[in-house]
């Protein structure tokens, strides 16, 4: 592969969620917990040496570090409130370029989704590459839990150094995706996007753990669940878009 050892996948996670206290070690698939499904995930595709684990150095995220190291995945530890600091921490570590952000709070991460990333962020040179909606809308801001992000590290190291605010160092990337005029964005369409607008499936509360599991428990887990299966499975079940509706947060309505 072009630029094979030029990028890497930055796994972000850790225990302080405040809507649902320890939920990386809540159990979601097989007894397996939501930090483990979405690295069994990611290692049925890449090895464990493109991998690392940005967590914080909070004794509280102990357990992430021991789960990491279980799987044979790297781990970088810093800030909890600079996460902007601890993606940029853990690509120097690794020496990597480019990184791909995963959030540890999406069990049905879409890891086919991948490789279009990465063609398109090494192809066209791109600082910033993600799955966006036709509105406009990068899938990050959704809450639809399916699809990561492309990025440059030196990108990520000028919005360090630029950003006027500290919201652009807890989410790590909507410095460059909020100012495309200064960065090289490259948009991908989401696919079946009608259907996936209307998708809850990051973890963010209880309710939202439980509907995944359902999910999760019905269809199986062969690593890449193929996102037709998804599609067709949630669109014969109405009854689970409709929690997906009521389970979003009142910021969200």
């Amino acid at each position: 592969m072009v630029g094979d050892r030029e990028w890497g996948i930055v796994v972000q996670a850790r225990m302080g969620s405040t809507r649902l206290p320890g939920k990386m070690l809540r159990p979601v698939y097989k007894g397996l917990n939501l930090l483990e499904v979405v690295l069994q995930r990611l290692l049925s595709t890449y090895a464990s040496e493109r991998i690392v684990l940005a967590t914080t150095i909070g004794s509280e995220d102990d357990p992430l570090v021991g789960i990491a190291g279980a799987a044979g995945v790297a781990v970088h530890r810093g800030s909890s409130a600079n996460v902007l600091d601890r993606f940029i921490g853990a690509a120097a570590q690794m020496g990597w370029r480019h990184v791909i952000r995963v959030c540890a709070d999406n069990p049905l991460l879409q890891v086919r989704s991948m490789a279009p990333l990465v063609q398109a962020g090494l192809e066209g040179h791109a600082d910033y590459v993600a799955y966006y909606y036709n509105d406009g809308l990068p899938s990050i801001r959704s809450h639809c839990g399916l699809f990561p992000e492309w990025v440059a590290v030196d990108a990520l190291e000028r919005a360090a150094a630029e950003a006027p605010a500290a919201e652009y160092l807890e989410h790590v990337t909507n410095y460059l995706y909020t100012n495309d005029r200064s960065f090289s964005i490259r948009r991908i369409p989401i696919p079946h996007e009608e259907q996936i607008r209307k998708w809850r499936l990051t973890v963010d509360t209880q309710a939202d753990l439980d509907l995944c599991r359902r999910t999760l428990d019905e269809l199986g887990d062969d690593g890449s669940m193929d996102l037709e299966h998804l599609c067709n499975y949630l669109e014969l079940h109405p009854d689970m878009l409709e929690e997906m509706r009521l389970n979003k947060l009142p910021h969200e309505k």
